[in-house]
Formats: structure tokens, C-alpha cells, sequence
């Protein structure tokens, strides 16, 4: 078993006389309960308490109160004065700056853990642990080579390898594709997963990538200050924030303030500020008529198109075309409705035929539609803070 239970986790830092929480990298009353086997990621902005909460279950912090349990043995207990140092916990690290020996070959770098963790095993069992961790990472016949002749991407596997030679009940990674391109750290994300599986232990991730954290989760909790501000799949958090910092977060970049006029059955009719018109979208909040709140809208589910908005079109609007911006993948139209400045997405399709970002279109008459599906109503972030603060 390696299941991992936080229980009113707190931890707070001093500066000089002054303690503060919740601030800047502290932990205020964290309670999370990650399944045997299960892939956990810890996501949020830098500051959020996700790299302190992993620091705290892996031993390198002492909890300031609360409980922690790994595979249900407490390894900490503010109350009991239970502190189980990190050596004892059985787990293995991954860390953002690789932290390999530059003076040990990979396969000593791999071997050390299994040697000092494993004791009585012979020579030849701790070679073909630490040569079956290299394999498992893609790193079989680089035994020999030192980590200054490495790539990124591989002393990144080396990282790994040494994590799982081992065989800790736990692996925890601290955000460690951060350091590498683009391309590599999507094809680190997939061989991480792989060897999650492959190993069959728990893991813990914390990233500030929702990409990562919807590529590799099973669950996702998002953080902020020091706080769990969702708890969920991939799907749910991606598809259903509950506040409007995790909608923020997760790439919902058209944000607009206003009134809920009516809910029912988890739908919601909105209308924001300085619009004539309602908006319909989902509401999962329990929101009520005449509350303040935002509807959250993703510019790829914003359809932008010429002339006068279809009469009687749920979700069509009459707007304006403005700027646009080649993303590579897509266009990006900025677009004003009702004077708020909004994105839509257009496809590359149709649009640039002559290569030229000049020539695309600025339309003073055109509309917007979005499916009601893809709008979701929340409470202002104003609530959200009162809520926050009186918890």
C-alpha cells in the first residue's frame, strides 16, 4: 500500500520574528486523501504551497501541524511529535534540477539507492536492478557514461531511474520537465506515465502545466495560497472549474462579469455587464438569481463569422472584428461585444490564403456564437476571496 493521506496540513515560515500564513509557499489546513497506485498531480501558480506539500510528505519539511500518512503508516504528527526522517519512507525523488553526482557514471548514479536503501544484496542483484530501472527509462547501454555527456532529456531519465531502482512504495516529482524544450517534454510526459504504470507505484506530480497535469493525471488537485481549490479528473477540472481562478487557470481567457438572472438543473441564463441580451451556459456553482458572478468562455469554442448575428440564435451576438494574431496552430481574433474586449479562434483554413496577416479581415459588422455547453457561469472572484478568507 502507498496511498498518501494529508490530514489539516499547515505549514508556515518565519521571517525574522513575523510567522504568516497563508502567504507565499505556505500550507493552511491541506487535507487530500491520493489512492494506492494513482497518478496525483499538485497544480497552481508558483507560490501556491504545491513544491511545500510535496516537500512536506517526502520529509524535507516538518508540517507546522497536521498529519501524514503514507500507506498508513503516519510518518508525521505534529500532535504526537511523530517526525519519520526522509530516508525511512521508502520514496523516491525526481527533482526539477536533475540532481545527478557529475562524478559517478549513470549506472553508479542508479546503483547508490539500491545499494544504500537494499543492503545484503550481491553485487550482480544490484546491477540487474539498477540495469532493469535504465531499461524501464530507455537508457540501456549508457551505463558508462557520465552525466556531463548526457542530454537534458537523458539525465532526465537518469533522474528516473535512480528514483525507481529502488523500488520505493512512492515516486514524487517536483516539477521535472520544467528545464527541457518543448518537443522533449512531450515525450518525457508520455514515458512518465508509461513508467508509472509499468512500476506500479503511487505517484505525486506538481507542475504549474495544466497540459502536464491533464496528460498525466488521474486526479487533479489545484491550489492557491496554500489551499485546495478544486479536486478532480482531468476532465472535470478542465471542463467544469468550480471558481474563476481555476477557469483562469485552465485556459478559459474570456472572463465576463455580470448578473445571473436564472438557474435550473444546472443551466444558467446570464447576463453580463452592459449586454441587452442573456447568455445561457452550465452553471455547476450553486449560484442563485440576481448573485454576481462570471461567465468563463475558451476562445477555440468562440465562433467568429461575417455579417449580422441570425435572429432568434441562442448565444449569438453582434460584434466587432478587430486585431489578429497567428498562433501557429490557429488565428486569434480580438473581437468587441457590447463593449468587452473578447478572443475567438479561427482556423488556418480560408483565412491568411495569401500568407499575409494584413490581409485577414477586420470587420466592423460581424458575430459570435458559442454552444451553451462550452459557456460556464461562476461566482464572482470577489465571493470567492470572502469565502476564502472566512474558511
Amino acid at each position: 500500500m502507498s496511498g498518501v493521506a494529508l490530514h489539516g496540513l499547515r505549514k508556515y515560515f518565519t521571517a525574522d520574528t513575523v510567522t504568516t500564513a497563508p502567504r507565499r509557499g505556505a500550507i493552511d489546513g491541506l487535507d487530500l486523501d491520493i489512492r494506492d497506485g494513482e497518478f496525483f498531480v499538485l497544480l497552481g501558480p508558483s507560490g501556491c504551497g504545491k513544491t511545500t506539500t510535496l516537500r512536506c510528505i517526502a520529509g524535507l519539511e516538518e508540517p507546522s501541524a497536521g498529519r501524514i500518512e503514507i500507506g498508513g503508516a503516519v510518518v508525521a504528527d505534529t500532535a504526537a511529535r511523530v517526525f519519520v526522517p526522509p530516508d525511512k519512507r521508502e520514496i523516491g525523488m525526481v527533482f526539477q534540477s536533475y540532481a545527478l553526482w557529475p562524478h559517478m557514471t549513470v549506472f553508479d548514479n542508479v546503483a547508490y539507492p539500491v545499494r544504500h536503501r537494499r543492503r545484503g544484496l550481491s553485487r550482480l542483484e544490484i546491477a540487474r536492478e539498477a540495469g532493469e530501472a535504465l531499461s524501464l527509462v530507455g537508457l540501456a547501454g549508457l551505463e558508462g557514461r557520465a552525466p556531463a555527456e548526457l542530454s537534458g532529456g537523458q539525465q532526465q531519465r537518469v533522474a528516473l531511474a535512480r528514483a525507481i531502482a529502488a523500488r520505493p512504495r512512492l515516486l514524487l516529482f517536483d516539477e521535472p520537465l520544467s528545464n527541457l524544450d518543448a518537443q522533449l517534454r512531450l515525450r518525457l510526459r508520455q514515458d512518465l506515465r508509461r513508467v508509472h504504470e509499468e512500476a506500479g507505484r503511487t505517484s505525486v506530480y506538481v507542475t504549474h502545466d495544466q497540459a502536464e497535469a491533464l496528460a498525466l493525471a488521474d486526479r487533479v488537485a489545484v491550489m492557491r495560497l496554500g489551499r485546495l481549490e478544486q479536486l478532480g479528473t482531468p476532465t472535470e477540472i478542465f471542463l467544469a472549474p468550480a471558481t474563476r481562478f481555476v477557469a483562469e487557470f485552465v485556459g478559459f481567457d474570456n472572463l465576463l462579469p455580470g448578473t445571473v438572472i436564472s438557474r435550473e438543473a444546472g443551466q444558467a441564463a446570464f447576463r453580463p455587464d452592459g449586454w441587452s441580451g442573456e447568455i445561457a451556459g452550465r452553471a455547476p456553482a450553486a449560484l442563485r438569481p440576481g448573485q454576481r458572478g462570471v461567465a468563463a468562455i475558451r476562445s477555440a469554442n468562440l465562433r467568429l463569422a461575417r455579417g449580422e448575428a441570425p435572429h432568434g440564435q441562442v448565444n449569438s451576438f453582434a460584434a466587432a472584428a478587430g486585431p489578429v494574431t497567428y498562433l501557429g496552430e490557429r488565428f486569434q481574433a480580438e473581437v468587441e461585444v457590447a463593449g468587452h474586449r473578447l478572443f475567438a479562434s479561427l482556423p488556418l483554413e480560408g483565412w491568411n490564403e495569401r500568407g499575409d496577416l494584413h490581409h485577414l479581415p477586420h470587420w466592423p459588422h460581424a458575430h459570435v456564437g458559442v454552444a451553451p455547453g462550452d459557456v460556464v457561469i461562476l461566482p464572482d472572484a470577489a465571493g470567492e476571496d470572502a469565502l476564502a478568507e472566512a474558511a
